[in-house]
């Protein structure tokens, strides 16, 4: 079966696209939405076309959504970096730009390439990020409206060298409570929080000098505390041992050819090193670091004071290295140590869904319907995991 190229030029209310078919190029706007999905889907059938290898740029979320239909109704997708689409067009020496023409130049582009095809992640995933960037998002509300300049805080992490009043668990709490998933408004008590000892587990990536790291690093993330238990307490360290040796770790759906520049978070990933040689180099840049100015101690050997600090610079961008960035690393260190503490436990974190109880969130559960119109009263069944366990 031939396979038609189709070029999207995709924005938050709508997405243009461009179909290279016998010589000739087609054009169409449709609504950013399942209508326009299907819109689109309508109009490709007018046009005799069965299956196409559709290209857009990496954009953040805007068009993930319809990648992943694409993708579902069985075409190619290919979701590359914008710089190659500009790069691209400065070869062809164009310099007028409109969305129908970004459209063209993106099947042009698809067409002469041949991009990669892309791979969605699972849907745990999507779902685990979603309610990660729904988290950030209100943390970033909270802080906002409690002090205007104050930085947000991720999760409750204190990367401030100033003293914050209220703990860290206690802030993921407040706002994670802000979520209205289905009327829950109140936590259990601490005593049903508590979890089982986690299960021995050898790192299949790490050596036992990082794992030593990231267990003194995800503790400072999230401690264990009078609310609820930590990171390390959870098996987040499992969950990131894991990620090492999957599709996140490799970068197996990233686009990692060259040339790498500093540029905007929205021209995606720029770097060489995968995630895997990250942490790899992160790990091995601090504790290098911390020998040199820190009495000859690695990280995990610190004063949790001089970890704090650490990180600190490290988030900042003040502590950075010659082979890899200290940004970068605490960015995916970060990112890792929150998305294996709110994971469904089938991923290796989130040890007896040990934080889903802590901030009442009910899991897998299909039914809710009882409790749909109970606005203010407590839900009182305990987590479902996507394997059938029970909290």
């Amino acid at each position: 079966m031939s396979v038609s190229v189709l070029g999207i030029d995709i924005a938050k209310q709508k997405f243009d696209v461009a179909l290279l078919v016998d010589g000739k190029t087609k054009h169409k706007t449709c609504k950013n939405s399942a209508e326009g999905f299907e819109t689109l889907t309508l109009w490709l059938e007018k046009q005799g076309v069965r299956k196409v290898h559709a290209c857009l740029e990496a954009t953040g979320n805007y068009g993930e959504d319809l990648a992943i239909y694409l993708h579902e109704a069985g075409h190619i997708v290919s979701i590359v970096n914008p710089a190659r689409i500009k790069g691209f067009a400065q070869s062809e020496l164009l310099r007028t730009k409109t969305d129908k023409m970004d459209a063209a130049l993106i099947a042009r582009f698809c067409l002469a390439m041949k991009p990669g095809a892309w791979i969605p992640s699972s849907p745990e995933i999507r779902s685990l990020r979603a309610l990660v960037r729904r988290v950030d998002s209100l943390i970033d509300m909270r802080s906002q409206e409690k002090n205007p300049d104050s930085v947000a805080l991720k999760l409750g992490i204190v990367m401030s060298r100033s003293e914050i009043s209220f703990s860290r668990r206690d802030f993921l709490c407040k706002t994670i409570a802000l979520v209205p998933t289905f009327s829950i408004a109140a936590y259990l008590p601490f005593s049903v929080l508590m979890t089982s000892p986690a299960h021995a587990y050898s790192p299949s990536y790490f050596t036992w000098e990082e794992w030593a790291f990231l267990q003194a690093a995800c503790e400072r993330l999230i401690p264990t505390d009078k609310n609820g238990p930590g990171a390390v307490e959870l098996g987040v360290l499992e969950f990131i041992d894991r990620e090492m040796e999957g599709a996140f770790g490799h970068a197996a759906n990233w686009y990692m050819q060259g040339p790498f520049a500093s540029a905007l978070p929205e021209l995606g990933y720029q770097s060489s090193l995968t995630p895997r040689e990250v942490y790899r180099a992160g790990i091995a840049a601090v504790d290098a670091h911390c020998r040199r100015m820190l009495g000859n101690k690695p990280f995990s050997d610190l004063p949790v004071t001089q970890q704090d600090f650490v990180l600190t610079d490290l988030e900042n961008g003040v502590l950075d290295f010659e082979n890899v960035s200290g940004r970068s690393f605490f960015g995916f260190l970060l990112q890792n140590t929150k998305e294996g503490y709110l994971a469904d436990p089938i991923h290796g974190g989130n040890k007896d869904m040990g934080s889903w109880k802590m901030i009442g969130f009910p899991g897998a559960r299909a039914d809710f319907a009882d409790w749909v119109d109970k606005y203010g009263a407590r839900y009182p069944l305990g987590p479902v995991g996507i394997a059938g366990g029970k909290g």
